[in-house]
């Protein structure tokens, strides 16, 4: 058996650190779903009697801020639930990656043209995986929006990015998001997969969207890890059993 190498030995040891608090946080995931989802709608139900009777005064506006805030954790525990449902593997299909990144490059594309992003595909015709598109789906679509957000707030100049590649590596595919964003600090990069680890204003990120897409890469069977990162940008390399027909 050939040894590991210590970059692979490092990527194993990061999953399973990944897996140990995917397990921790799908537990508390199911109990508050459950615990708050009753108290929750009673509030918001009391608060619209009240608005209904103050529509246009202060005490109108104060509720309007509850109904929101009670409609922002609502949202978030709705997430929550969606965390903690498992992929069905009787429902696992050969997958296109390719048809995966241009179908989520579709669903961006207003975003980035609003920010002056621009967003391509370089996934070969060929890379196919066993899984669900809509998982693929759902995990690209997080780390496209993560690298969005991170050159928002870029100079209008530089050249704004991102890049959907992917290439064989023995009985792998390994699928890269890159961004010409600012980078990830070097701080908080072992913090990136924690759950509800954000350093986004409140409001823009529940601090699930890279622990979501773990957990999902983990039950399509691959594995997840920062690539590179720098001032010239970020990339994150997902490895996929590649299918075989």
């Amino acid at each position: 058996m050939s040894k590991l190498s210590a970059k692979q030995q490092e990527s194993i040891e990061a999953q399973l650190l990944i897996q140990d608090r995917l397990a921790s946080v799908g537990l508390l995931a199911a109990g508050l779903a459950h615990e708050m989802g009753t108290p929750l709608g009673t509030i918001r139900g009391r608060a619209e009697m009240l608005l209904a009777k103050h529509p246009n005064d202060s005490e109108g506006d104060a509720l309007k801020i509850i109904l929101s805030q009670v409609d922002r954790v609502a949202g978030l525990l709705q997430t929550l639930v969606r965390f903690c449902a498992s992929a069905d593997r009787s429902e696992f299909t050969p997958i296109s990656l390719k048809r995966a990144g241009d179908e989520v490059i579709e669903l961006v594309r207003f975003e980035c043209e609003t920010h002056r992003i621009r967003i391509v595909s370089k996934i070969p015709e060929e890379a196919t995986v066993f899984g669900t598109l809509a998982h693929l789906q759902q995990i690209l679509v997080n780390l496209v929006v993560n690298s969005i957000q991170a050159m928002e707030e870029c100079d209008a100049s530089s050249d704004k990015l991102i890049t959907l590649s992917a290439e064989k590596q023995g009985e792998e595919w390994v699928l890269r998001v890159t961004d010409s964003g600012p980078g990830i600090p070097a701080h908080i990069q072992t913090e990136i997969f924690r759950a509800f680890f954000t350093t986004k204003e409140i409001g823009r990120g529940s601090g699930l969207g890279l622990t979501i897409s773990a957990k999902l890469v983990d039950e399509l069977g691959g594995r997840i890890h920062l690539g590179q990162t720098g001032p010239d940008g970020t990339t994150f390399d997902l490895y996929f059993p590649a299918h075989q027909d």
